[in-house]
């Protein structure tokens, strides 16, 4: 996944970061990560009399309710009629733009269902005043299923339960509650006196499979919170935690907060963590890792240990020989998710993802690791191949990095950027001076970004050494960078700069020492 930054004042604080995704040639769409919702959102409220199809039958997909649009999921939470026995499917991304949250089921009246995300996302949601007990996309869960959903958003509570995905998930003793293909995204801030985790605060008893966390998680009470479950007391199963935690709590858990449960196969990155599996002193069934270089030095709280759990380095945690070694049913790179009972291959691993850690691969549709290879080494640029380098890019530039001087250049006399250039970056779009049509849209949007935030479209063109000689490559890299300034010019947009680079180090980084074009947006 390629990314532009959007720098937002003079010393580059960054305001949003400008994503575009890889495809072809460069990626369809721009979207910007959202500000901060306001502190007086109204509540979520919705005029929906009914779903957009589908009889709720609690066996059967072909028959499940059909949730299309934010509406018809807020009606869900308001109808508590609808929590017992039903089946719910998702049929498209919905983005609930930052309204107060009413979770699916309260410590009232629980939701007893079926929930199928079908690999759709719910975005923007948002909790800060809900009193229920239990908080989360859903509140109190019993006997379900949720599966195939991603989660984004953000908590902040002072109940006794509080997940990204699920307050609390009660015990039985007849069906037992499965989620499974589940991702969160939801940052939580909790001042409550019972558990909070990434996907589930209490999960008494169940299994949580193939599911993932990555977010922030604050905590101003000693109380238990973790990347996965804050009590687990489920089965754990191919699930991994990329979790910052901050506060006071002495009972931060890379998985689970309190722990009385069985993982196989699981990770943690715990930046911050009191444990970098659990808290607790709970055995594992499958080796599993944590971070020790950017997390505790011990599984457990105050230095204990937790058997099968092993710390890695990060070099280590980031190699797929550390998985294959523990019988990780991993592949380098990515391949289709098998939706059989017991897939053949869970994991991938490649540097373009999750910062270079493990993920699983139902998390993407279409491989996410592979580029197409740079054009032949005849130089012509012209022959199609598309060569895009996905990078990952922080939401906030580190203050400690400083832009350089910039000048004003013109298209027939490019300046040179001054100094050293930003250590994180950006978009790399291109290794062609034809520009697809996907190309031109993301290029017109990101011109129009740059004008609404009073800023620059950077463009440049860099080259790695090869044996066509130094000047040659220049050359290249240069008529490149000048096809997309031109192009920006045609558009109308005259505030851009062009500046050239070479750099046998950053050739060095991906195979083939490829030429390419790089995009900034700056101030």
């Amino acid at each position: 996944m390629s990314a532009l930054g959007l720098l937002g004042s003079s010393k580059l604080t960054a305001k949003a970061v400008v994503i575009v995704l890889a495809a072809g040639l460069l990626g369809a769409g721009v979207a910007v990560v959202s500000p901060a919702e306001p502190a007086n959102a109204t509540s979520c409220s919705s005029a929906a009399t009914g779903y957009a199809d589908g009889s709720g039958d609690g066996t059967s997909t072909a028959t499940a309710f059909r949730i299309a649009t934010a509406a018809h999921l807020i009606r869900l939470s308001a109808t508590s009629a609808d929590w017992t026995g039903k089946f719910f499917i998702q049929t498209a991304d919905i983005d609930l733009g930052g309204c107060e949250w009413t979770p699916i089921g309260t410590l009232a009246t629980k939701f007893q269902g079926t929930y199928d995300g079908d690999g759709f996302s719910i975005s923007g949601l948002r909790s800060t005043t809900n009193t229920s007990g239990a908080v989360g996309l859903f509140g109190q869960v019993w006997s379900s299923t949720i599966r195939n959903l991603k989660v984004k958003g953000s908590i902040t509570s002072n109940q006794t339960y509080a997940g990204g995905l699920i307050g609390v998930v009660v015990a039985t003793n007849t069906v037992q509650t499965r989620v499974s293909n589940v991702r969160s995204e939801v940052d939580i801030t909790y001042s409550g006196n019972g558990y909070a985790g990434g996907i589930v605060g209490d999960f008494l008893q169940g299994t949580l499979e193939y599911s993932a966390y990555s977010g922030a998680i604050s905590n101003s009470n000693n109380r238990q919170v973790a990347g996965l479950m804050g009590y687990a007391g489920a089965t754990i199963n191919s699930s991994y935690s990329i979790a910052t935690f901050t506060g006071t709590s002495t009972y931060k858990g890379g998985i689970g907060g309190w722990n009385n449960t069985v993982l196989t196969r699981g990770y943690s990155v715990p930046r911050g963590a009191d444990g970098g599996i659990t808290v607790s002193t709970a055995s594992l069934t499958g080796n599993s890792f944590w971070d020790t270089t950017v997390g505790p030095a011990s599984a457990g709280r105050n230095g204990a240990s937790v058997t099968n759990a092993v710390g890695k380095t990060t070099a280590e945690m980031k190699s797929s020989t550390t998985y294959r070694s523990a019988s990780w049913n991993i592949v380098d790179g990515w391949e289709p998710f098998s939706t059989t009972s017991t897939p053949a291959k869970i994991w991938g691993i490649c540097s373009q993802v999750n910062e270079g850690y493990p993920f699983l691969l139902w998390e993407y549709t279409t491989d996410p690791c592979t580029v197409a290879p740079p054009p032949s080494s005849s130089g012509s640029g012209s022959s199609g191949s598309a060569y895009v380098a996905p990078v990952v890019v922080p939401e906030v530039v580190p203050s400690t990095i400083r832009q350089p001087t910039i000048r004003q250049a013109t298209e027939d006399k490019p300046a040179r950027l001054l100094g050293r250039s930003l250590d994180k970056d950006v978009l790399f779009i291109a290794d062609s001076a034809k520009l697809s049509p996907e190309a031109r849209k993301s290029l017109r949007q990101a011109a129009r970004l740059a004008k609404a935030s009073d800023g620059k479209v950077a463009v440049t063109g860099f080259a790695a050494m090869t044996n066509r000689g130094r000047a040659y490559e220049k050359s290249v890299a240069q008529k490149r960078a000048l096809a997309v300034a031109r192009f920006l010019r045609a558009q109308g947009f005259d505030d851009w700069i062009y500046y050239q680079g070479l750099s046998g180090r950053q050739g060095q980084e991906f195979e083939g020492n490829p030429r390419r074009v790089e995009i900034r947006i700056l101030k």
